[in-house]
């Protein structure tokens, strides 16, 4: 081989070494953006850490964000320091968590002291850095990352308050208003929490041989007939997933993307159940929406609007029973939701294509947020994150009913409009009336019940 070609075979295996890299750091950044696709202050910060892969750039924080961000540090800090220690978690635990190191220097430029020189203590200004720490913070104290972060960087320009009308869009103002009401109901009903130690049982009973997967269905085969050689492989992959934190809620884990056939975005083969006993989540009906079967409205806006007309006509023309409204009520002796896809104890294929607004984990798992499910047929159930691209799609799709329609989003815009005396919307009273039941779930249940047995018996091995 000559120089000249080895120069070339060495130049060409180098592009590719770049290449590939290039591919690992944007998948590693994927989850990333993902939290960086609302316009929340938790949102923003990640944007500002990340970019959001659609041409955002990262920034580093002012001087004055960071000090302001610095500052409530040190008082959540100091706030939290009792229950820290009752957990055993001390500043060099924190840190070796947050940043892989047991030097508390890092903590030292992310936190600021009342009449501190903020300049003199040279602040990180490091989006990063700020949101390691306070998702290590929430790690330890059980709680949602944004209902930690988002008090402490109130005041500072990440937040929706701080942009004027011009840099604040209809759809910003909608995502913020959902992610208020989740993030409201979470630190009210301890939602995050309830749902962390769901997934952690879950994942326990499953290595225990439980085959309850709540939310999602058992992912692993169970009937003997397909336990045989050919077949093992798939097994183990499976129970590996079944027993996955980081997919507790989210089957693969997939990221939501545009479906190489159709417009909308895809939320499917996430695994969630489609039938009354996922409704233990925070839930509130949105109503029948029509997406599948409509033509890129990008693409050809005159067939699009034919498109909806027909099937809006067909639907409104059709037997009154193709547009059920949902009972969605709860058993108090059983102790279970019911009427969400069944009528009369049997399934009901309409029921089946209403759509719910629910308080949900997101993917990367450090926060709920407001997420969209349909129980859906036999492709499944559908569950989309409702960001600014999930809000986005929704503007094209449309939302009818025997007397009405328009698109979804107006509907949304109309449900949080709904206030009623208290100043409460539709959404979140359907979800602060069904919070309560999160934590009456299958797996919940179940460790309720273990627990009982043990008493009994620790009581019966006491009685002498």
């Amino acid at each position: 081989m000559t120089n000249q070609e080895s120069g070339s075979k060495s130049s060409g295996e180098a592009r590719a070494r770049d290449l590939a890299q290039q591919a690992i750091h944007k998948a590693q950044l994927a989850h990333k953006w993902k939290s960086a696709s609302g316009r929340d202050a938790w949102s923003e910060i990640h944007r500002a850490a990340y970019g959001d892969g659609k041409g955002g750039h990262s920034r580093k924080l002012t001087h004055d964000e960071a000090a302001v961000i610095a500052s409530r540090l040190h008082s959540r800090l100091v706030d939290d320091q009792p229950q820290l220690k009752a957990l055993g978690v001390s500043k060099t635990e924190l840190c070796r968590k947050a940043f892989g190191d047991t030097d508390s220097k890092e903590l030292y430029r992310l936190t600021l002291p009342p009449g501190t020189n903020s300049h003199k203590r040279s602040l990180r200004l490091d989006a990063d850095k700020y949101i390691r720490l306070i998702e290590t913070l929430a790690y330890y104290l059980g709680s949602s990352a944004s209902v930690i972060g988002e008090p402490l960087l109130a005041g500072t320009r990440l937040t929706p308050l701080s942009r004027t009308e011009n840099e604040f869009s209809e759809l910003d103002a909608i995502h913020v208003a959902l992610q208020h009401i989740v993030d409201d109901l979470d630190r009210e009903f301890g939602l995050f929490e309830t749902y962390r130690q769901t997934a952690k049982l879950k994942c326990k009973g499953v290595v225990e041989g439980d085959k309850c997967c709540w939310p999602l269905y058992t992912p692993y085969a169970m009937d003997e007939q397909e336990l045989n050689y050919e077949k093992q492989d798939d097994y183990s992959k499976e129970y590996a997933i079944a027993t996955d934190l980081n997919q507790a809620f989210i089957r693969r884990n997939h990221f939501y993307r545009t479906h190489m056939y159709s417009w909308f975005l895809y939320g499917f083969e996430t695994g969630a159940l489609q039938n009354d006993d996922f409704f233990y989540v925070p839930h509130a009906p949105l109503g029948h929406l029509l997406l599948w079967d409509l033509p890129d409205p990008k693409l050809n806006r005159a067939a699009y609007f034919q498109a909806v007309d027909e099937q809006v006509f067909k639907l409104k023309n059709a037997n009154t029973d193709s547009l059920p409204i949902p009972k969605d009520e709860w058993n108090p002796e059983k102790k279970n939701p019911f009427g969400q896809t069944m009528q009369r104890g049997a399934p009901n294929e309409f029921l089946q294509d209403h759509f719910w607004l629910i308080a949900y984990p997101h993917p990367e798992g450090k926060r709920l947020v407001p997420t969209l499910y349909q129980p859906g047929g036999e492709g499944g159930a559908y569950l989309l994150p409702l960001d600014l691209e999930g809000l986005e799609m929704l503007a094209d799709v449309v939302w009818v009913s025997p007397t009405s329609h328009c698109n979804a989003l107006q509907r949304i815009q109309q449900l949080l409009a709904d206030q009623d005396a208290n100043g409460q919307n539709s959404i979140e009273r359907g979800m602060r009336r069904t919070s309560v039941w999160l934590a009456e779930n299958p797996i919940l249940k179940k460790e309720a019940e273990r627990q009982e047995v043990s008493r009994r018996v620790d009581g019966l091995a006491r009685r002498r």
